[in-house]
């Protein structure tokens, strides 16, 4: 038997042998591979590797350019028969050599028949079997009834126990023999059998001992080897050559004919497995071994006198003809005597399903020792080692090992997918897709210490080269990427490698970190979501990654019942898999270097390489693409040779795959110069549940809003030596700030009292609260942070629906700084409140798509789609579903339909229906999310920045990254603020130099307008408006939709709850006598705001009840929790005032829009009622920085029915100002006026007076002031809400709207209307003489101006100022000594109520009264008004956003209500 095998093997080994494999150099590698395959047993395919790549989708290539001159889509196509390049490869003989057979002509016979004397050891044919040590009771005995310890206790006791019944017996010697005999006989039996398993198991703990920490022996395998590798050296030569050739083929540089694989073979000499170690304690279905291998083949000493004889070592010739046309030249370079040898482990995965091994993974755990022969001059004959040239060797060896580390020494594993290699798909064939979003990073340092900030970037490696990137960001630590790669997984044993780098013009761009991904994870979770990594270099933290992965498997057909496979899974959606085999009899039949482009919907996705010098070439590339609807796709492929067109087609996804189905590959090329020109294709189909992926965007929809009050925080630490921190709080989101407070100066015990709210898009998000130090010149540090836990609030019910978790009771957490201590505490609250689900415009359109196709064919009706598009329409007509949505807010992650699988399933939550919003339905949700895409911006000023300010928030709500040119695409760029109150917002665009919104010189461009009308105008449609700014008008393009949010707002909250109050201090009566003989005092009343004085009346002498009549307005950041108090002071000469009494005003209880009088009952004394008047105004007030230098802002002002005149107190560290608005009174230097009767007859003509409206309502009126002419007069039967919109929104309100597109667009005009005033002097009466120069100064909210300085009166006659002012704006007029060494000394002041009307401007005579030391006397003035025009009115009006704030100076200033970062 053992005879014919062998003879029969070497009679098919010789009969290999005798045909000969030659090919000459110029062979197509695929007539190599028909040659060299010809023998190769059947069964045995040959692949090749690919990495992962990043995939090419519909979406990208929409964006590549329209190929031009295709004809339409084909579907003829005739099936391969035996070309004309086959036919020539059988003809053709040539030079090439492939396998040991041919190299060396020896046959398989001369290394199997080997003599017996050959063989070291004789195997001894005696006592194979034992069986002359068997006994005779082993054939009769059940094995259960000897062999233990207990059956040979018992035969030595059987055996004395007889001896002693035969002594007792009379027996004699000859029956102890006999007994002796028989249980001599058992015993042997029995002891030979516990020897034996005793034998047995100390074996096999020695084998196992020796498996964990010894080496076996593996001479078997390689007796194995020694004979398997002459039949599987030719065969494995052949794969190499038909993979090696075709590279070589597509990869020839320009300056070389041509290069090719002249001979190839591994040689006669098989590896060797010197020992091997296993890990028996691995995982269940893992295999874990190290082998030891040696790969040698010039070792002979092992080997027969004929082996040697016929030994054929390793050797490959590379043919390299270099020249043109009939002058070229072969030059061979050849490698030979190749050697290697190393330690590799091997790691088996095992599988249930044949084959049973699922993934080799094989790595070197030491460098692999290699030697060779290099001959690259003179050939076999008289070629030159280059391993002789000193260094030479040493440098080729490091770029041997540079190539091969990074692919297979440890850690890095080199896989073979066995399962996929012996199923027939192609090795580098898709397992899945991988959707990467990168969404930002954080801290992430530069790598040079003195290189500023870095342009850092995202590279994704898979298996050591690149398959995505990132856009770079420039000049930030902290940038914000959120961006979508969609990448092809062909493998997940290779980790995903996320570097970060730092972009570079000049220099290689350089690491700053790296973050390892283990794909293993998405077996078990496929939605890996805001995956927060540290980004490490040199085993050190640089920053910080997030990323989400999405993995989306190949969907396997499930199997049936008796075990076969069922139908594969149909989807529309999937990865198709384009080949282009080759192309035949193009351009003539002349030779020409061709390449093929393929196509995917008339646009270029990839490029096959160029072959040299053929009119038939051979390509064999494959493009794998991602495919969103099969049945609308088209692919195509057209022919290039440098800028000629050879020919082309296109042909329908389907009418492909049924035709590769039906093994029809040939199609007719279109446009060619050639009839016949011919071109291979096939596709292959993989499904893909893709849902939402095909119309992915990097912005993530918020599942809700997160509400956190930051309240105060106590005993921060302490990080100067000398002061206090000025803190405030961060909420970070992933590392992105998302909202901050204002800062507190010089505290270690700040009160914040505000609320901040983020978007949350995922229940993994990770957010942080960090105490933060403002430092002005250097980077802010911390204090300390606290994590929150979302978990605890973010939670979804069976039905998929999020839960709102409305916990606002404070809580206390303690700051954790970096050492791993605890400083301080922060009390804080917070609460999560779920967003509606609500479909985008893509989703709406798909639904009234199928909707319309249902109507119009009943066949594609479905109860299941119907039922679901009446519920939408339900949602979108009745509002009775609203409460039924506000039950819950929806969010479902993807809502594609679910296909199962047997091992690539995956469990998804079932979605609640979304409901529809159209634009009239925008004002049932007042709060929610307004998301904002922006499309284009064409910039007057490059390097600047977008920005977008809402409601009372001091600093940006968005700030956009830096903008690099002047015209802005942007692709995907998407924003979301959170709206308290939409019928109240407002919304203000800004352009600005700087991202930290410094000051008003570094704005160049903004527009405001309403948040609702904005929405309204913009909800699902592009606009355009005009930001103008002090280097012309900026434009912007986007549209916007709304995200609702049920949420009850606290009081706070509201816009009613801040505003401008206006007090009227009419009288007091009543108050105790402090003077001698307590029967009179001087009162003077002071009134604080939150501990910060607002506003000090003037000092009534003499009097118990005095009459002040004086007015001032002041911004309340929070009626709620304002502490406005009273105190009323006797004046008095020496200093020291005495206090006549308090009382606390209380704002809470104030009806916006409605003017209330007053009585405080002065506390802490016997008597005394101060009596006075309010009305108070919402108005977003802008949060300001507290402290000493703090200023306050207010947006709206001049609320219609109640002007707010010019003129503000500013008030040091106080969220208010303060300003008078009707008296003339002034005090001196030593108190009240010498002249009060001419005071008292000019307060008494000019105060203001409490007016009654038509409906009854009482309003603090100023004569001057025609109520009637005023539009928008607030009424008492006005719900208040809708009055406070419609102050807000009046014109007064609002100093322009941004939905014009056109920048020179009219603002409205009445009352608030902008223009340049000229004030003419008349000639002054009354006036004393002058002993110094004097100068008259005028200010109001943006108008100033001053005289020069005279010592007459009369030189201002015919004197103009000039300057911008508002219609109904009150300036103040201050007559100043002019003084050379000091300041300016104020003689007096006067107010100059400037008229609301052009007409009353220009009729009204105008007379200007002073106080002080001109008291009496008056100075007449002409005004003239010119309206601006409306550029010019937006220039003016843009750091006025809705009308005049607080400002700075004297007893009144104007204000300038932008919004300046203070920190």
């Amino acid at each position: 038997m053992e005879t014919s095998t062998s003879s029969s093997a070497a009679d098919a080994s010789a009969a290999a042998a005798s045909h000969k494999l030659q090919f000459d150099h110029d062979a197509t590698p695929e007539e190599k591979m028909r040659q060299a395959m010809k023998d190769v047993p059947a069964g045995h395919k040959t692949e090749r590797r690919n990495k992962g790549t990043e995939l090419v989708t519909e979406a990208a290539a929409a964006a590549a350019p329209k190929v031009e001159d295709l004809p339409p889509p084909t579907t003829q196509a005739t099936k391969t028969g035996t070309s004309s390049a086959q036919a020539l490869a059988l003809q053709k003989g040539n030079k090439s050599v492939v396998g040991w057979q041919q190299a060396g002509g020896a046959t398989s016979s001369d290394f199997w028949n080997v003599d017996r004397a050959d063989i070291d050891g004789k195997v001894d044919p005696d006592n194979v079997n034992g069986r002359d040590l068997r006994t005779l009771l082993e054939d009769y005995l059940p094995p259960g009834t000897y062999g233990d310890w207990f059956h040979n206790a018992g035969v030595i006791g059987a055996t004395a126990l007889s001896c002693w019944v035969v002594g007792r017996l009379g027996g004699g010697l000859a029956w102890i023999v006999v007994i002796g005999a028989i249980l001599g006989t058992y015993y042997r039996t029995s002891i030979r059998r516990t020897r034996r398993n005793a034998r047995d198991d100390l074996t096999r703990l020695l084998a196992k001992r020796k498996l964990e920490h010894d080496y076996e022996s593996a001479e078997w395998m390689n007796s194995f080897l020694t004979k398997f590798w002459v039949i599987f050296e030719p065969e494995l030569s052949a794969m190499i050559v038909g993979t090696v050739d075709q590279v070589l083929a597509t990869s020839t540089p320009a300056f070389l004919e041509s290069l090719r694989l002249d001979e190839f073979t591994l040689g006669t000499q098989p590896p060797r497995i010197e020992h091997v170690k296993t890990y028996p304690k691995s995982e269940d279905d893992v295999v874990i071994m190290d082998w030891k291998f040696a790969f040698t083949p010039n070792d002979v000493q092992d080997l027969t006198m004929r082996q040697v004889k016929n030994k054929v070592n390793p050797r490959i010739v590379l043919g390299i003809r270099v020249g043109k046309s009939v002058a070229t030249a072969n030059i061979p370079i050849v490698v030979e005597d190749i050697a290697c040898a190393g330690l590799m482990q091997v790691r088996i995965k095992l599988m249930s399903e044949f084959p049973n091994i699922k993934i080799v993974d094989l790595s070197f755990l030491e460098k692999p020792v290699i030697d060779y022969v290099l001959k690259p001059i003179g050939g076999k004959t008289l070629g030159f080692d280059v391993g002789f040239i000193p260094g030479l060797s040493g440098a080729i060896l490091s770029i041997i090992h540079g190539t091969l580390g990074p692919m297979m020494y440890a850690p890095n594993v080199f896989s073979l997918n066995v399962q996929q290699m012996l199923s027939g798909a192609p090795i580098d064939s898709a397992i899945g897709v991988a959707v990467v979003t990168i969404h930002s990073a954080a801290g992430v340092k530069n790598p040079d210490t003195l290189g500023g900030k870095p342009d850092p970037y995202v590279k994704l490696s898979l298996a050591g080269h690149e398959v995505a990137r990132t856009t770079t960001i420039k000049s930030t630590n902290e940038p914000q990427f959120n961006e979508v790669k969609t990448v092809l997984i062909t493998t997940l044993t290779d980790p995903l490698i996320l570097e970060v780098l730092d972009f570079n013009e000049i220099r290689a761009d350089r690491v700053m970190g790296a973050v390892s991904f283990d794909l293993h994870e998405l077996e078990n979770d496929p939605e890996v979501d805001h995956v927060s990594m540290d980004v490490m270099n040199n085993a050190k933290p640089r920053g910080n990654l997030n990323f989400s992965i999405s993995w989306y498997p190949v969907l396997q057909a499930p199997k049936n019942p008796d075990g076969t496979p069922g139908p594969t899974p149909e989807s529309s959606s999937g990865i198709v898999r384009f080949t282009v085999h080759q192309a035949k009899n193009i351009a003539g039949g002349k030779n020409i270097s061709a390449f093929a482009s393929l196509l995917l919907n008339a646009k270029e996705v990839a490029k096959t390489p160029k072959m040299k010098n053929t009119h038939n070439p051979v390509w064999d590339f494959s493009k794998e693409m991602l495919v969103t609807d099969k049945d609308k796709c088209v692919l195509g492929v057209q022919l290039r040779h440098d800028d000629d067109r050879l020919g082309s087609m296109q042909i329908k996804l389907l009418d492909l795959l049924k035709n590769t189905e039906d093994e029809v590959d040939e199609y007719a090329l279109q446009n060619t110069r050639e009839v016949n020109g011919k071109i291979k294709l096939s596709a292959t189909w993989k499904p893909v549940a893709l849902g939402s992926l095909g119309s992915s965007a990097a912005y993530e929809t918020p599942i809700g809003a997160l509400r956190i009050h930051l309240h105060a925080a106590n005993d921060l630490k302490d990080l100067d030596v000398v002061g206090k921190p000025d803190p405030y709080v961060s909420v970070l989101v992933n590392g992105k700030r998302s909202g901050r407070t204002v800062t507190v100066k010089n505290e270690f015990n700040p009160v914040w009292n505000e609320i901040v709210y983020v978007a949350v898009r995922n229940p993994r998000e990770r957010i942080k609260l960090e105490c933060m130090d403002y430092q002005q010149r250097t980077k802010d540090r911390s204090l300390g942070t606290i994590d929150v836990d979302l978990s605890q609030l973010v939670r979804q019910n069976p039905a998929g629906y999020y839960e709102e978790c409305d916990d606002r009771t404070p809580r206390t957490a303690m700051f954790k700084l970096g050492n791993g201590q605890s400083k301080g505490t922060l009390k804080y609250s917070i609460s999560f409140h779920p967003a509606l689900s609500v479909y985008t415009t893509e989703e709406e359109e798909k639904l009234d798509k199928e909707a319309a196709e249902r109507t119009t064919n009943p066949v594609l009706a479905s109860p299941v789609s119907a039922a679901r598009t009446s519920f939408d329409n339900k949602a979108a007509a009745n509002p009775a579903v609203d409460q039924l949505i506000q039950q819950a807010a929806p969010r479902h992650k993807r809502s594609e339909s679910v296909l199962t699988t047997s091992t690539t399933s995956r469990a998804r939550a079932l979605a609640p229906p979304k409901m529809r919003l159209a634009a009239a339905d925008l004002g049932k949700y007042q709060s929610g999310f307004l998301v904002v895409d922006l499309l284009e911006g064409d910039f007057a000023h490059s390097g600047a920045y977008l920005q977008v300010f809402l409601d009372d928030y001091l600093y940006s709500s968005y700030s956009s990254a830096k903008v690099r040119s002047r015209h802005v695409q942007w692709n995907n760029e998407t924003m979301d603020v959170f709206v308290r109150e939409l019928d109240l917002s407002q919304i203000q665009l800004r352009v600005n130099e700087s991202h930290e919104n410094t000051s008003d010189a570094e704005t160049l461009g903004e527009a405001a307008d309403s948040t609702l009308s904005i929405l309204k105008r913009s909800f699902n449609t592009p606009i355009t408006i005009a930001l103008p700014g002090k280097h012309g008008a900026s434009k912007l393009t986007f549209k916007s939709r709304w995200i609702p949010v049920p949420l009850q707002l606290d009081a706070r909250e509201s816009v009613n709850n801040m505003g401008s109050l206006r007090f009227d201090l009419v009288k007091a009566t009543d108050l105790i006598g402090m003077d001698r003989g307590g029967k009179s005092s001087d009162p003077y009343a002071k009134f604080v705001l939150n501990g910060e004085t607002v506003f000090t009346s003037q000092t009534i002498k003499k009097t118990l009840n005095p009459q002040w009549n004086e007015s001032f307005e002041v911004a309340v950041p929070s009626r709620v929790d304002a502490d406005f108090v009273i105190n009323v002071f006797d004046w008095d000469l020496g200093g020291g005032d005495d206090p006549l009494g308090s009382a606390r005003i209380p704002l809470e209880a104030l009806e916006p829009l409605t003017s209330m009088p007053i009585e405080l009952k002065l506390e802490g004394v016997k008597s005394g009622v101060v009596h006075g008047r309010m009305l108070f105004r919402p108005a977003f007030v802008t949060r300001a920085r507290r402290g000493t230098t703090s200023r306050t802002m207010t947006l709206a002002t001049g609320v219609a029915g109640a002007p707010i005149k010019a003129g503000t107190k500013v008030v040091g560290g106080a969220l208010h100002g303060a300003k008078r608005t009707g008296s003339l009174v002034g005090r001196g230097l030593f108190g009240r006026s010498s002249h009060k009767a001419a005071h008292e007859d000019a307060l008494a003509e000019d105060q203001p007076q409490i007016a009654v409206g038509p409906d009854g309502t009482t309003y603090t009126h100023d004569p001057a002031i025609n109520l009637a002419g005023i539009e928008g007069t607030a009424s008492t039967s006005t719900p208040i809400s809708s009055r406070v919109a419609a102050a807000i929104d009046s014109p007064a309100n609002q100093s322009s709207s941004f939905l014009d597109t056109d920048p020179n667009s009219s603002v409205g005009g009445g009352t608030g209307e902008l223009g340049t005033l000229s004030i003419t002097f008349g000639s002054p009466v009354g006036f004393p003489d002058l002993s110094h120069k004097v100068s008259i100064k005028v200010k109001g909210t943006k108008f100033s101006d001053k005289t020069d300085a005279h010592k007459h009166m009369s030189s201002f006659t015919n004197t103009t100022l000039r300057g911008i002012a508002e219609l109904g704006e009150t300036l103040q007029i201050t007559l100043r000594e002019s003084s050379l060494l000091g300041s300016d000394k104020t003689l007096g002041r006067a107010t100059l109520q400037i008229p609301y009307t052009q007409s009353a401007l220009s009729s009204d005579n105008h007379t200007i009264s002073f106080d002080g030391t001109f008291s009496g006397s008056s100075l007449p003035v002409t005004l003239g008004f010119k309206p601006l025009d409306a550029a010019s009115t937006r220039t003016a009006t843009r750091r006025s956003l809705f009308g005049s704030g607080s400002g700075s100076g004297g007893g009144s200033a104007s204000v300038t209500p932008s919004r300046k970062s203070l920190g």
